[in-house]
């Protein structure tokens, strides 16, 4: 691994890495090599075809302070290194929030994608749907409310129904979210009282200053979809996705994903929300249903997303398409449509195990078609050397560690 190269694209690497490699992969098949800032100790990058640099900033995770003074530093002579400006991919939440957290002393040094009206990018939940509400996208998004105190929550459950979901507008510095035992609180069941309900609310409330409520959507008789799409503010392009398995099923993540043919209502749809944030660069939309079948607006992942390598795969080169848009304002080139599916074979796992899939032996039955047809499995369909070994030892250590703990 050269220490002494330079290149003009980083990649903020955290959480499992998933994404990281995926980008990596994107950029070094298009013969663009790239820099590491990790957040994660021992990066399964290190060594990396294309990578020049690895750099260790998982001792300061817990450190803002230290965090932005370390990644000013750091991009200040990779910039310097590169003679150009940056392009940044933040590959987890922690590492979008840095980017947009510390804006101020980054962006003279680095452009990443982003909601460019917003002051958090489009990471802030309570920021984005409030700007949604005032644009022409409003009628996209489902009711919702910005609470700033906890004696709000009565009234935003009898505004919007006593089944409302409520979640932090922004994440916690270390990502934990043990506290609400989910990524969102709601009732838990019919039989839950107002009084419980509350009562788990106010355990989780100190998560964030900001909470968003809103009315409860619902999956499409598929699974949840969204969007994958690349601009430059102004023209997008991008592709439709059903994730028809999550795990876990309620506030998870997408580990069974499928292309779907083109969807242009949600398409059209998608770019009206990113265009009237002034969005550039790449972005992941997901949609739900409300209680009248209308598909309403479930969030902005305004970053590499875990799925990106089903995109890559079908032939929508959306991380080259981002580094177009945000060099050089490029329109991004249309996609043809092509059928593939991408799993994310542990959580997949686990959804069958915990019929999250539904009934076991269907579940199983279709995960085996998937695999004999041909899914981009993520990580071990890797070309790169030595990464799924790095990989099978991060899972037994994870693993290890849980059991031992318990």
């Amino acid at each position: 691994m050269s220490t002494t190269g330079s290149s003009r694209v980083v990649i903020l690497s955290g959480g499992q890495e998933v994404v990281s490699l995926s980008v990596a992969e994107a950029l070094y098949g298009a013969g663009i090599e790239y820099s590491v800032l990790s957040l994660t100790p021992r990066s399964i990058l290190r060594g990396a075809p294309g990578c020049n640099r690895v750099i260790d900033l998982s001792a300061h995770i817990q450190d803002p302070v230290a965090l932005r003074s370390r990644m000013c530093s750091e991009l200040a002579d990779l910039a310097h290194r590169a003679g150009t400006r940056l392009v940044s991919f933040a590959t987890e939440d922690g590492g979008l929030r840095c980017l947009n957290e510390f804006s101020e002393v980054l962006l003279p040094l680095t452009e990443f994608p982003r909601a460019r009206s917003l002051r958090m990018g489009g990471l802030d939940k309570a920021e984005l749907f409030s700007a949604l509400a005032k644009s022409s996208a409003a009628r996209h998004i489902p009711p919702t409310m910005i609470l700033t105190d906890i004696a709000e929550v009565p009234e935003a459950l009898r505004k919007l129904g006593p089944d409302a979901i409520l979640k932090p507008a922004l994440k916690p510095w270390d990502m934990d979210l043990g506290r609400m035992g989910a990524k969102i609180v709601t009732r838990l069941g019919k039989q839950e009282t107002d009084s419980d309900f509350l009562l788990r609310v106010r355990r989780a409330w100190p998560l964030s200053t900001r909470w968003v409520a809103q009315s409860r959507l619902s999956r499409f008789a598929d699974g949840e979809r969204g969007v994958y799409l690349v601009g430059n503010g102004q023209c997008y392009e991008g592709m439709s996705v059903v994730e028809r398995w999550k795990y876990p099923k309620e506030g998870g993540s997408g580990c069974l994903v499928e292309v779907l043919p083109p969807q242009s209502d949600l398409l059209e749809s998608a770019a009206e929300v990113l265009r009237s944030l002034d969005y550039v660069g790449l972005a992941e939309i997901g949609f739900l249903v409300d209680q009248n079948g209308h598909p309403k607006l479930l969030e902005v992942n305004a970053r590499p997303w875990l799925q990106i390598g089903l995109a890559e795969s079908s032939g929508f080169r959306v991380v080259l398409e981002s580094l177009g848009a945000i060099e050089q304002d490029r329109r991004p080139q249309a996609f043809r449509e092509a059928r593939t599916v991408w799993i994310q074979f542990e959580r997949a796992l686990a959804a069958v195990v915990f019929a999250d899939a539904g009934p076991r032996l269907k579940a199983i039955r279709e995960l085996f078609n998937a695999l004999r047809q041909g899914a981009v499995i993520a990580v071990y369909s890797s070309p790169f050397p030595g990464v799924r070994l790095r990989w099978l030892a991060r899972m037994a250590r994870t693993a290890a560690l849980r059991i031992f703990r318990k």
